[in-house]
């Protein structure tokens, strides 16, 4: 009996052993430090999914400023760390990551340096050289870091990247206008020549982080490069002046595979890209420079090739940001469907879908009512068996009044039709003789009607109004087409309206 119990003790340390070298295996360190003037409380750390960062866990700093972080690392990757809790910019560390693997880490600050930047009151005009700037000098304090494993083969090389790109980096993140095209355009071509020195020579024994860490380069670069174009700036580069990389890099298919989300800023990059794209992209024809005025679907069927590459960039950049006032989105809905292929894609899509159910196209209209100068009340649901658009406006508002012309041309070009022109102002109750007056001076056709509450009143609270003018086209039958239809100066208002009357 004794020798049984030795036995069975004797298998239990033995599986014991067993499986808490089994769990350490699925671990992963970081050890790291913080040496800075003004220390931070608190470090994050943060996983990759779908192209995006995603907070995973939070830790103290000790008094001498160590960290670390201790975890069953979900997946063989990247991983982003930043100082938390601090107002304005907050760098991310990049390091890779597997299961039982330690690596440490030393963030420290630069350093303080002089920095020339840039100011002016005008703002830029698109394409239009920049008038004389005002000159000022900033101190900089730029943080970097260093990995102080010293076999640790693949941070060395994230840190090693991390310096070949810090100009550019540095430029698109330490202050918008410190470093200007005039200084970052000459540099495009030796940034680019040491990228690829670099994923030439990269071989460290890790085929796996070798495969990641060439595609993030390439992709990196040149998603700081464009990103570099839509940081806001008080000197912009006229067409000419933008070097031939943008042109080069841009017109070769992007996208073959969705390897792009295993980097932070995947998702980011879908975006500038389409942007550049869809703003930046021009040609010269016969010395005259043109836009191009591809649709998104044109731009991400002529330009990217995986399928769940275009279904985010369809989903990010108009699916997801269309509210209930796009009378084209159901078209929208039916075209980009094909695309929407992963499960976390369909989920976006159907929260989204459900939220604009709330007040929606095609769902019957809340009903409002107002007041006219006569002092008679009417309500939307008054007008039914009408196509109704309702002008939602204000006395003092000059953009509103700016469309009274349009609206009274679209009036007069609309006569005889099935369409009730409903104007409705919402001034405060003590304006309510200045809004009379002026529906008489203006001559003020269509249905006129004042509400009792400003941006209380029923119509803003239910269609969710906080700026105006706002233009609504409703159904016979009542029911919503646009919440934010065009306004009466643009000929898709009138092109709507006569999709409706059909």
């Amino acid at each position: 009996m004794r020798k049984l119990i030795k036995i069975a003790t004797v298998l239990f340390v033995v599986l014991f052993i067993q499986n808490t070298f089994a769990q350490k295996s699925k671990m992963a360190m970081i050890e790291g430090k913080v040496s800075m003037k003004k220390m931070p409380n608190k470090i994050a750390l943060y996983t990759v999914r779908e192209g995006d960062t995603v907070l995973h866990s939070k830790v103290n700093l000790d008094a001498g400023g160590d960290f670390g972080f201790y975890f069953a690392a979900p997946y063989s990757g990247f991983y982003m760390i930043s100082i938390d809790e601090r107002k304005g910019i907050k760098p991310l560390y990049r390091l890779y990551l597997t299961a039982g693997k330690s690596t440490s880490i030393h963030i420290k600050e630069g350093e303080t340096r002089k920095e020339t930047s840039w100011i002016n009151d005008t703002p830029p005009r698109d394409g239009v050289a920049s008038p004389p700037l005002k000159k000022i000098t900033l101190d900089i304090v730029e943080e970097g870091y260093t990995i102080e494993t010293a076999n640790d083969k693949e941070n060395k090389k994230l840190q090693q990247w991390s310096e070949i790109m810090r100009p550019l980096t540095f430029a698109n993140s330490y202050g918008q206008n410190v470093r200007t095209y005039k200084d970052i355009f000459p540099l495009l071509p030796e940034i680019e020549k040491q990228k690829n020195a670099f994923v030439s020579k990269l071989k460290t024994g890790n085929t796996s982080f070798d495969h990641l860490m060439k595609g993030l380069a390439e992709a990196e670069f040149e998603f700081e490069m464009y990103r570099f174009l839509f940081i806001g700036r008080y000197v912009y580069p006229t067409y000419e002046e933008y070097p031939a990389i943008y042109g080069r890099l841009s017109s070769v298919k992007h996208f073959k595979n969705t390897d792009i989300f295993k980097y932070n800023f995947g998702q980011s990059f879908l975006s500038v890209y389409a942007d550049y794209l869809s703003v930046f992209n021009r040609t010269k024809v016969n010395g005259e420079i043109k836009k191009n005025n591809k649709t998104l679907s044109e731009i991400c069927k002529e330009n990217i090739e995986n399928d769940t590459v275009k279904g985010w960039i369809f989903l990010k950049k108009d699916l997801l940001l269309a509210k209930k006032n796009d009378p084209l989105y159901r078209e929208k809905l039916e075209n980009y469907k094909p695309y929407i292929l992963t499960d976390v894609q369909k989920q976006l899509l159907q929260v989204h879908l459900l939220d604009m159910k709330k007040v929606g196209d095609g769902d019957v209209a809340p009903d409002f009512s107002g007041k006219t100068p006569e002092g008679k009340v009417i309500s939307l649901s008054n007008l039914r068996g009408k196509v109704v658009l309702v002008d939602v406006w204000a006395t003092w508002c000059a953009p509103c009044k700016a469309q009274i012309p349009h609206l009274k041309k679209l009036e007069e070009e609309m006569k005889g039709k099935d369409v009730v022109f409903v104007s409705y102002s919402i001034d405060d109750m003590k304006d309510k003789k200045k809004w009379e007056d002026m529906v008489i001076s203006e001559k003020l056709g269509g249905v006129q009607l004042i509400g009792e509450a400003a941006f209380s009143s029923a119509i803003a609270k239910n269609y969710q109004i906080n700026a105006i003018p706002r233009f609504m086209v409703f159904d016979k039958e009542g029911k919503i087409v646009a919440i934010d239809a065009p306004r009466p100066s643009s000929v898709e208002l009138k092109a709507l309206l006569e999709k409706t009357l059909k």
